[in-house]
């Protein structure tokens, strides 16, 4: 990213009112909402439930130390390796290493107790990591503003990682593709941002033969990420301060071009995941609403629930499914008590909450962060794991990670 830019830069400055209570439920999750406008309107006069409900998932008490090495971590990423995989059972973490401007990638294998286990790369400033079920390996998106934009492919073996290829993007002044690789059955793509804010580019590549890697232009969304469906590639980004959605198929085809669905957003970063074949769930701070989670059908807003009204801005948001439970992890950098990576468990079968909002990292005893708090959440055997970088009282600057079980 440039240097204008940094990891310690991309701090969001705005502010939302603070509401009383946590982890409220607004809307009615599950039902169609009838048309994309009706989200603004959820917003009104939503009631918030006076009692929180009683977690169900079991946060330990004391965190994995992943990487302390005296300097702060940035995670961008944690994604599973599933069982039947070589190593499996385990999990690639993409995360910074450094002080900014000098902080590197490192992608990291751990074990399924979130003990690092292997660690490679130390090149870009920026990456994040998705497992390809269908090719069996692990493929990163790199780099992005003042470096180039690849893709990378790794292998998978003896619990390690082995470079395959990389493929060059932009040569130069791409935004990061923040959510990492979207996969589809017949092609991958990284979404990064114009820096004009202008445009989002898409870049395709099948995965074998084929034509050459396509560009998609001319998708007037901010700061996207995105999901991979069967037959095409869903864009969710920010628009004149509200949520847009876009839809590009796998060959390059723009099918329906980007437009505001009615989501007043005061995210600079969010996050996204796909839902069973047809829905994809966003998690964003909301004007007025603090943290919202939302599912999308259609570009219709079919579930709305309030993960936590506290919350002013995220520093970013990371979403993982696990059968009818979703996970959002973000973090927060400013605020008394509020500072560290923080978790929450969503049903999706009826937008309740299966474990409210807690601060998952050590308390500091501090009201700020001097850098950003990302955090990065992935399924787990028992319930999720969660990665952030942080500084604790004891261990000092890291990487840190926890496994909260959720049974059931």
């Amino acid at each position: 990213m440039p240097r204008s830019t940094s990891i310690l830069a991309i701090i969001a400055m705005a502010a939302a009112p603070v509401y009383a209570g946590c982890g409220a439920r607004t809307g009615l999750f599950g039902l169609d909402a009838g048309f994309a406008s009706d989200a603004a309107r959820v917003d009104a006069g939503a009631p918030l439930d006076a009692a929180v409900p009683p977690s169900r998932c079991v946060v330990p008490a004391t965190s994995t130390a992943i990487v302390v090495d005296g300097s702060p971590g940035f995670v961008f990423s944690l994604t599973e390796l599933p069982s039947s995989e070589p190593g499996g059972g385990s999990y690639v973490l993409a995360a910074a290493h450094g002080w900014p401007p000098d902080e590197r990638l490192a992608l990291h294998v751990l074990d399924d107790g979130l003990v690092a286990t292997t660690r490679v790369g130390e090149g870009a400033h920026w990456g994040a990591a998705r497992f390809d079920a269908a090719a069996g390996e692990l493929v990163v998106s790199v780099g992005g503003g003042d470096e180039s934009l690849a893709l990378e492919r790794y292998s998978l073996g003896g619990g390690g990682l082995s470079r395959i290829a990389t493929v060059d993007l932009c040569a130069r002044g791409c935004d990061p593709a923040w959510s990492g690789p979207a996969l589809g059955p017949d092609a991958r793509a990284v979404v990064s941002g114009d820096p004009s804010g202008r445009a989002t580019i898409a870049y395709i590549l099948p995965r074998v033969g084929g034509a050459p890697p396509v560009t998609v232009e001319g998708i007037d969304l901010r700061l996207a990420e995105a999901v991979g469906f069967a037959d095409e590639l869903v864009v969710v980004g920010r628009r004149e301060d509200g949520l847009a959605v876009a839809h590009v198929t796998w060959g390059g085809v723009v099918t329906r071009p980007a437009r505001s669905i009615g989501v007043p957003l005061v995210s600079t970063r969010f996050g996204t995941a796909r839902y069973r074949d047809r829905d994809v769930l966003v998690a964003a701070a909301v004007t007025g609403r603090g943290l919202v989670l939302l599912q999308l059908r259609d570009d219709v807003v079919v579930g709305d629930v309030t993960v936590d009204p506290e919350v002013a801005v995220p520093s970013g948001a990371s979403i993982s499914v696990r059968g009818d439970l979703a996970a959002v992890a973000w973090g927060e950098q400013w605020g008394d008590g509020r500072v560290g990576a923080h978790l929450a468990v969503v049903d999706l079968r009826d937008g309740s909450l299966f474990m409210p909002p807690v601060v998952v990292s050590a308390e500091t005893g501090r009201g700020s962060a001097s850098y950003t708090i990302w955090v990065a959440v992935a399924g787990h055997a028992e319930g999720f794991a969660v990665a952030w970088g942080a500084w604790e009282p004891t261990t000092f600057y890291g990487v840190y990670g926890k496994v909260v079980r959720c049974p059931g």
